[in-house]
């Protein structure tokens, strides 16, 4: 075998390991992708399945506030379930907005790279109005809500019967968390 023969074998050999590094560099991206696209649709799946039952709880309380099941006799003891109804409206939109935000990226119009990056930015975006949010609705469900029923047991007991026998069930409530 000559010098210009082992040339021409060892160049042939060089091709095919180029080839091979390229097949195998495009076989572990397209596992990646793959990978995060199954993380991501999960991730979506949460999200539909979050707004679903945000929207079944957002059409209990307008059930509650339209029907009165729980015998209100005046507008005050409302006030629970406007908040429970407004909040979820402010967290179904923001988790809507979001949600979009998540359908505009894709992993076959981006490296898996800048889509993480995307999906990080709409994670991480100040949420501070949200915080809030959940604050007034926590408040209003484990304060004001036990409240509301004040009013009629004051009519049972008297007021300060009353107001001792709410704050035990809330402090039972809170003791149990």
């Amino acid at each position: 075998m000559n010098i210009e023969d082992l040339k021409t074998a060892w160049k042939a050999y060089d091709r095919k390991l180029q080839s091979t590094r390229a097949i195998n560099e495009k076989i572990i991206l397209s596992m990646i992708t793959e990978r995060t696209d199954n993380r991501f649709s999960r991730v979506r799946r949460k999200y539909q399945l979050g707004l679903i039952w945000m929207f079944i709880c957002f059409s209990f309380s307008i059930l509650v506030i339209l029907t009165n099941p729980f015998d209100y006799r005046f507008a005050f003891q409302y006030t629970p379930m406007v908040i429970f109804a407004v909040g979820l409206v402010a967290l179904i939109t923001d988790m809507a907005r979001s949600y979009m935000k998540f359908e505009k990226i894709s992993l076959t119009h981006y490296n898996v790279g800048e889509a993480l990056k995307r999906i990080i930015a709409v994670y991480e975006k100040p949420r501070k109005f949200l915080k809030y949010v959940i604050y007034v609705f926590l408040f209003s469900q484990v304060v004001l809500f036990p409240l509301s029923f004040l009013p009629r047991n004051a009519e049972q007991m008297g007021w300060s019967l009353a107001l001792a026998e709410r704050l035990a069930v809330e402090g039972d409530a809170l003791a149990r968390l």
